[in-house]
């Protein structure tokens, strides 16, 4: 490989003439002088710039997003002008297919990939995904300048929140702001509130605002109605409705979408922001999708809960989810980009979900002091499935686990166990589980009834091991890269992990059917960049929102990011937030008495 003289850099401008009805943004991007990202893996050249990722092949895309009026949407783009400038050198390119990369064959114009909308939170939002190189008859040139012209109108279709709670808006602008790096100021034309003594019996603008729905079945109420107390002393205002009322009261083609049709009008008239599904399907039904991706695969998933936008099934033929890619075949119209936060509680019975509002309520409650600043690294030789130690490793979990750690602070104590040092195994890996670790990053192999080891005898970890576990006060949260082990429409071995009441976790953030740890490893960054350089510790924003960036991708592309997307579910409560350093204590100031009449009270709490 042979390189030099790339020119690198970033700019941006964008400015907004508003019509009556649409206006044009005009955005600028250029890349000149510095330094460009350039590596070698897998003997392919990776060839990008400061912030690029690579969900495609070896040459990076850069992503934009960028505040448009509230329900607008974009209805087309012109490129006014686009300039390329020659690089000189020899490079070999790859392009993903599947888990693999392959020599790229035929020619990658780059440049404008996407250019769209979307809606989040009730947030309007103009979205770019740049290509700043192409790679035609075999030589490499970089994007010195393109200027582009967005149109944009009003979306008459677009769900749209009348009114927040006062709480939950402030939060949502907070989290909003930092993953648009920009002060979202008065922006919103919803009403903000306090909460009122009573709330509707369904969504309606009379009564209080509702930041949290519990949906589940009328035998579990009784016990998702402590957890929604407890939500509610937090300062979020939490109500339960059953399947059985919701199927009495709203229409759909089945009772997937007749829940998906009540969380709408939920999220519109309430103002509800977060969503807990509280039983396994089908107490709490899933919706499946199609992807012809892989050979084809219907993938349970949660993000139709959370996508509220159409009906995931636009061309009418009952199979939901679908990609399309002509004016003929133009798919089912999935947007991706939530109104709602959700997670679920893969319950099956009273005794499940008591030990899942113990353990929720217990983690954030009375969670031993030290735990806080603690977390756990497995990582597993991905590729060759076969590897023996001396053998060239094609894809490594302990690279993954090792790119994961340099985002957490300094003072946490962490464990890795990577199978290619030798330390990985059955046994280290459930000692470690029974100590008990706040974070548990986990990149290997693993199926629906079992999770790899590495080695041991068997080299896998099963139900009955998890049962075992009595890290009691110290169940934390689990990030997995593996396949199918959040498989919750079946009784898969993360049930076990969540559920056992006296150990394992307490929330965990993987898939339900395979994994592609090659855009895995992105959103895993992604997501703790979130918590430990952008302050979302809340689960349901870190895990809702983090893969925002790559949602373009998955619009234009049937292939992994958009399986990923839809795969990836949080088994968990999304109200509850992680623990990010050690509790400290606070000094609360006030008036030793209050006298009759008085109306005001002051309470000072600063940190200790």
């Amino acid at each position: 490989m042979k390189f030099k003289g790339i020119l690198v850099g970033f700019t941006l401008a964008w400015l907004l003439p508003v019509c009556a009805l649409g206006y044009t943004v005009n955005l600028h991007y250029g890349w000149k002088t510095d330094q460009v990202r350039l590596s070698e893996q897998g003997g392919f050249d990776y060839i990008g710039v400061d912030g690029a990722i690579f969900p495609t092949g070896s040459l990076g895309q850069v992503y934009d997003m960028r505040l448009i009026p509230q329900g607008y949407r974009v209805t087309g783009f012109r490129i006014a002008e686009e300039q390329w400038e020659p690089v000189e050198g020899s490079f070999r390119i790859g392009k993903r297919k599947g888990e693999a990369v392959a020599l790229m064959m035929g020619d990658e114009e780059g440049g404008l990939e996407y250019a769209g909308s979307f809606d989040a939170l009730g947030f309007s939002i103009l979205t770019t995904a740049v290509c700043p190189f192409r790679f035609i008859d075999g030589r490499l040139s970089l994007l010195k300048s393109i200027d582009i012209e967005v149109e944009c109108e009003p979306d008459p279709g677009a769900p749209t929140p009348l009114r927040r709670s006062f709480i939950t808006d402030s939060c949502l602008r907070q989290v909003m702001g930092k993953i648009l790096h920009q002060d979202l100021g008065s922006y919103g034309t919803w009403a903000t509130e306090g909460y009122r003594d009573w709330v509707s019996e369904a969504p309606s603008p009379d009564g209080s605002v509702v930041d949290c729905v519990i949906v589940t079945a009328d035998s579990l109420s009784s016990v998702f109605e402590q957890l929604a107390s407890w939500h509610n002393k937090l300062g979020v205002r939490t109500v339960v409705r059953t399947v059985d009322w919701i199927e009495a009261n709203y229409p759909g083609a089945d009772a997937a979408e007749q829940v998906r049709n009540f969380l709408r009008d939920a999220y519109e008239n309430w103002g509800t922001i977060y969503v807990l599904l509280g039983g396994a399907p089908p107490i709490v039904p899933m919706r499946y999708i199609w992807t012809d991706y892989y050979g084809g695969e219907l993938i349970p998933t949660d993000v139709y809960y959370s996508d509220l936008a159409g009906n995931w099934n636009a061309d009418g033929d009952n199979i939901y989810g679908e990609f399309g890619s002509t004016p003929e075949d133009p798919g089912d119209d999935v947007a991706f980009y939530a109104q709602l936060m959700t997670g679920r509680a893969p319950v099956r019975n009273t005794a499940e979900a008591q030990a899942f509002v113990d353990k929720t309520i217990s983690y954030a409650e009375d969670a031993d002091s030290s735990f806080a600043t603690s977390a756990l690294f497995l990582g597993e030789v991905i590729f060759p499935t076969d590897w023996q130690p001396g053998d060239p490793i094609t894809l490594d979990g302990a690279d993954i686990c090792d790119s994961a750690a340099t985002y957490f602070p300094s003072n946490f104590d962490t464990l890795k166990l990577y199978q290619k040092w030798g330390t990985m195994s059955r046994t280290t890996c459930l000692n470690a589980f029974d100590v008990g670790y706040n974070y548990n990053i986990i990149a290997g192999h693993g199926d629906a009834f079992r999770t790899s080891a590495a080695e041991g005898d068997p080299p896998f970890i099963y139900a009955e091991d998890f049962d075992t576990l009595s890290n009691y006060n110290r169940w934390g949260f689990v990030y997995a890269l593996n396949c199918n082990n959040l498989a919750v429409d079946v009784d898969c071995i993360f049930r076990y992990f969540l559920l056992n009441p006296n150990g394992g976790a307490t929330f965990i953030y993987a898939t339900t059917r395979y994994d592609f740890p090659n855009v895995g490893q992105y959103f895993l960054d992604e997501f703790l960049d979130f918590v430990f350089n952008r302050g979302v510790t809340r689960l349901g924003d870190a895990c809702t929102l983090h893969h925002v960036k790559f949602i373009p991708t998955a619009l234009v592309h049937e292939g992994a990011i958009r399986w990923s997307v839809f795969t990836y579910l949080l088994a968990g409560d999304p109200v509850v937030r992680l623990w990010v350093d050690e509790p400290g204590e606070f000094e609360v100031v006030h008036a030793g008495s209050l006298a009759l009449g008085d109306s005001v009270v002051v309470v000072e709490v600063r940190d200790g």
